[in-house]
């Protein structure tokens, strides 16, 4: 491409990385259908006598324009209750992976979904820690470690004591912060 007129070794390279991002925004669905999916999913996990909470998570709950996979998280006292469920919503094509407290499913549309069933002592930081950004978590990991403690989907921790991860406010206010909506958990600069 850089041997024809007017196109040069810069003008080739943004026309590769664009290709490159189309060929990963055909990967990915908008908000929109991300969350009519999340939402149906979420809606049958609490019709489901044995699950207590079950909400959307990642990407989709931060209101990104577009998703590459959906994540869900329940608490239940039957994770095996809530994983059935999840295989047998109609928008499922096929079980990818199905563990203890995990399951993974490609949906109708070719999305993959993401099911993770925690305690509720852990529903918090577990939806803090899912929710994400990568690079939120990474600060907020920083700003955990400057205060002597220890932070992950299962909790906040000084020492071997969880001291948070009931609910995110808890997480955050852990950590002496207030809690931070979903849609600015980017950490962009």
């Amino acid at each position: 491409m850089a041997s024809l007129k007017g196109f040069g070794k810069k003008t080739e390279a943004a026309i590769l990385e664009n290709i490159d991002l189309a060929a990963e925004a055909g990967k990915r669905i908008s908000i929109a259908d991300a969350r009519l999916a999340a939402d149906a999913v979420v809606e049958d996990l609490l019709a489901v006598e044995e699950v207590t909470q079950a909400a959307v998570a990642g990407s989709c709950r931060r209101r990104r324009e577009s998703c590459g996979d959906l994540d869900v998280l329940a608490t239940s006292a039957s994770a095996d209750a809530a994983m059935d469920c999840l295989a047998a919503n109609s928008l499922v094509e096929k079980v990818l992976m199905r563990g203890e407290t995990k399951m993974r499913v490609r949906l109708n549309s070719g999305v993959e979904m993401d099911l993770r069933v925690v305690p509720d002592e852990s529903y918090g930081a577990a939806m803090q820690y899912f929710t994400g950004s990568k690079e939120h978590n990474v600060v907020i990991r920083g700003m955990a470690k400057d205060l002597g403690l220890k932070v992950n989907e299962y909790g906040v921790f000084k020492g071997e004591e969880q001291v948070a991860g009931a609910t995110e406010e808890d997480v955050y206010a852990a950590l002496d912060l207030p809690w931070v909506p979903p849609e600015l958990r980017e950490n962009r600069l």
